[in-house]
């Protein structure tokens, strides 16, 4: 398997993208996440690389439905069925709020058309716990990527965690509070660098990758990176093999 990095920001960093990757299995590939510019970067990478991909992509994983992780979801689908020939695509994860979304975006997508919400095969699922109220949740593809999706609490203490080849987990320059909770240290909904290398050991970092960060705090985290020895920061146009 291969995984190929589409964008590695935290919704706010335009230059670097939202973060979203495929994990490609052959000729097929998964599509982790769907931010509002994802659509328009994998456009552009079939016209640099001259290369197909949208139509190869037949599962999506949504892990929750903030813009940046659902935006562009609609116009993938509805270019999946109305230009490459009416292809379905399975959609995996926060699945009840994909059909909300698709409720609001139709005609662009119509949920009784184009989407067979199913539970993929070979994707487990985990809650997280990001924003109060609204389902959130990471996964593990074959037993081997651990993608986390958005989350205030470490989930490299967890058992997926432990059987994962990779790992990609969201981080941030330190700890985010909830909005309007400024004064709370147990909720967050983005977990810091420090609390994050801290919650784990030596092994499960070497084989966590780090996304989801804003671009003014690269040079910090750069820094602790090396510090903790994590694998690395992810950046875009980057290809792993796992």
């Amino acid at each position: 398997m291969k995984l190929q990095i589409i964008g590695v920001g935290s919704g706010l960093d335009s230059f670097l993208g939202d973060t979203s990757m495929l994990l490609w299995k052959g000729e097929r590939a998964i599509l982790l996440d769907c931010g509002t510019n994802v659509f328009n970067e994998l456009l552009k990478i079939e016209e640099e690389s001259e290369k197909e991909i949208i139509k190869h992509i037949d599962t999506v994983f949504i892990s929750h439905p903030h813009a940046d992780h659902i935006g562009s979801l609609g116009k993938l689908l509805g270019y999946r069925y109305y230009r490459c020939g009416g292809l379905m695509t399975k959609i995996t994860g926060a699945t009840q709020a994909v059909k909300d979304y698709l409720q609001i975006t139709k005609p662009i997508s119509d949920g009784n058309v184009i989407l067979d919400v199913s539970l993929a095969e070979g994707i487990d699922l985990m809650t997280t716990e990001h924003i109060p109220g609204m389902y959130s949740t990471s996964c593990l593809i074959d037993g081997e990527l651990f993608y986390t999706g958005d989350t205030g609490l470490s989930m490299l203490n967890s058992d997926y965690a432990k059987v994962a080849k990779l790992i990609v987990h969201n981080v941030a320059s330190e700890n985010i509070p909830l909005i309007g909770h400024r004064n709370c240290t147990q909720r967050f909904i983005h977990i810091g660098i420090d609390s994050l290398a801290n919650s784990t050991t030596a092994e499960i970092r070497a084989k966590t990758w780090l996304a989801h960060y804003s671009e003014d705090a690269l040079d910090f985290l750069y820094q602790r990176v090396d510090q903790y020895k994590f694998a690395g920061l992810l950046e875009k146009g980057m290809v792993l093999e796992i």
